[in-house]
Order: structure tokens, then sequence, then C-alpha cells
């Protein structure tokens, strides 16, 4: 399943949430899913958090290449 920006940020926010608030049950937008540990819950954000990577979205691309002091980062 696609899932856009705004989902997945909602996905990763509410994992967030229930682990801070030290709770295994999690509520989706229409549905409700109850994790059998904490360690599956880190699992799931570090999941939707890659999701988000292969969007583009979250940490700036850096661009390498020649400069007149030789090979380095352009931005």
């Amino acid at each position: 399943m696609a899932y856009t920006q705004a989902q997945l940020e909602a996905k990763i926010a509410a994992l967030e949430g229930a682990f801070d608030r030290q709770q295994l049950s999690v509520d989706f937008a229409d549905r409700r899913v109850t994790y059998r540990s904490f360690d599956e819950i880190e699992q799931a954000i570090n999941y939707y958090k890659r999701l988000l990577g292969e969007l583009g979205v979250g940490r700036p691309r850096q661009m390498y290449g020649v400069t007149s002091k030789g090979f380095g980062c352009l931005a």
C-alpha cells in the first residue's frame, strides 16, 4: 500500500505517542492496533520513517562534486 506523507507522519506520531505513554495499543484514523511489545512499536516507527525517507522527506540530500579545492560537499 502506498502512503502519503501526511499518512506516514500521522502513523509515526501515533506510534511515538503510544510509546511515550507506555501503551501497547495505538489508535490510527480508522482502527486500533495492539502491539505485543515496545520493541515491536519501535520497529514499526523505524519502518514508517524509512518509508517517509523513501518519499524524499526528512533529511535533505547532500550534493557532492568537484570544487575549486577538490572533491567535496556542494550543499
